[in-house]
């Protein structure tokens, strides 16, 4: 799974490649190729797309506790897009 975030004034934009490991109804988890940042075991991070509903996802490293997750990426109202 590829993810391709375009530039924004802040940063210049990002890619990031994940080969899928594990697919459930609610969760995706992914290690990301070339990931440079490793547990404290030293082995490369590993990551669970969290879905919290249809329009609502968290990402989740697998070495976190079970409850702490990023902040939520919500999806946009196609009709707040239609009005600008």
């Amino acid at each position: 799974m590829t993810i391709a975030m375009p530039p924004r004034l802040s940063d210049t934009g990002w890619t990031a490649t994940y080969d899928i490991s594990r697919l459930t109804p609610s969760r995706l988890r992914g290690a990301i190729r070339g990931e440079k940042r490793l547990t404290d075991d030293s082995v490369p991070v590993v990551w669970d797309l969290v879905m919290f509903g249809p329009d609502e996802y968290h990402w989740q490293r697998t070495d976190w506790p079970a409850f702490q997750f990023t902040a939520a990426v919500v999806r946009c109202d196609p009709r707040a897009r239609d009005s600008t």
